[in-house]
C-alpha cells in the first residue's frame, strides 16, 4: 500500500498538520455512483483532458487507481480499454504506428490543492504494478506528467502534433519488455 504522510495547510500550503494519502486500484464496478463521480471531478479540475470523454471512459476502464486522503478522494488516473480507433488517430498525428489495441494510461489527475505531493508519479507507479508486462500508450502535453512517464520507462516517440485545445501533444509507449514491477 503506497502511502504519503504530508505535514500542510490544504489552503495556504502551510505546513502545520499531517495529511496521510493511500493509493488503492479497482475496477470501476468496485465503486459507487458518488465515487465515479468524485472521480470525474478531480479530472474535470485538472482541466488537461476531454471531460466527455472522461465521463463515458472512466466507469468503463479496464482498471482505476485512486488517491485518498482520510476524507475524499483527491487522485485519480485509469488503464483504459483498448480503442482501436482513437489510438489509430493517435498513430497517423505522432506518425508513429502502434498496436491500435494496445490499452492506454490516462486520466492522471489530482485536486489542484493537493499539489506538490508526487501523487501523479504514485498513480502511475501503481498503475503499473497492477498490470506488470502490459504494454502501454499515453499522450500529454504537460511537461511534468511527461518526466513521469519517462521515469516510469515510458519513451516519447513519433512527432508531437497539435491538439484541439492548442496544445503540443506527444505520444509515449512502454513496451511490455521495459515494464517493471515498481511501486
Amino acid at each position: 500500500m503506497n502511502r504519503i504522510r504530508r505535514r500542510f495547510d490544504l489552503g495556504k500550503r502551510r505546513r502545520i498538520g499531517f495529511v496521510k494519502y493511500d493509493v488503492h486500484t479497482f475496477r470501476p464496478s468496485e465503486f459507487s455512483r458518488e465515487e465515479i463521480g468524485k472521480c470525474l471531478s478531480v479530472i474535470k479540475n485538472g482541466s488537461a483532458v476531454d471531460f466527455a470523454s472522461a465521463s463515458k471512459q472512466l466507469p468503463i476502464a479496464r482498471i482505476v487507481a485512486v488517491v485518498r486522503t482520510e476524507k475524499e478522494i483527491v487522485g485519480v488516473g485509469v488503464i483504459k480499454r483498448p480503442r482501436p480507433q482513437y489510438a489509430s488517430k493517435i498513430a497517423r498525428k505522432s506518425e508513429f504506428p502502434f498496436d491500435v489495441n494496445m490499452l492506454e494510461l490516462g486520466y492522471v489527475a489530482r485536486e489542484p490543492s493537493h499539489r506538490g505531493h508526487n501523487l501523479s508519479e504514485k498513480v502511475v507507479s501503481k498503475l503499473l504494478f497492477v498490470l506488470p508486462d502490459v504494454p502501454l500508450f499515453a499522450t500529454t502535453s504537460n511537461e511534468k506528467m511527461k518526466e513521469v512517464l519517462k521515469a516510469a520507462g515510458f519513451v516519447q516517440r513519433g512527432k508531437g502534433w497539435c491538439g484541439t485545445r492548442n496544445n503540443r501533444l506527444s505520444l509515449w509507449v512502454k513496451e511490455a519488455e521495459q515494464v517493471s514491477r515498481a511501486e
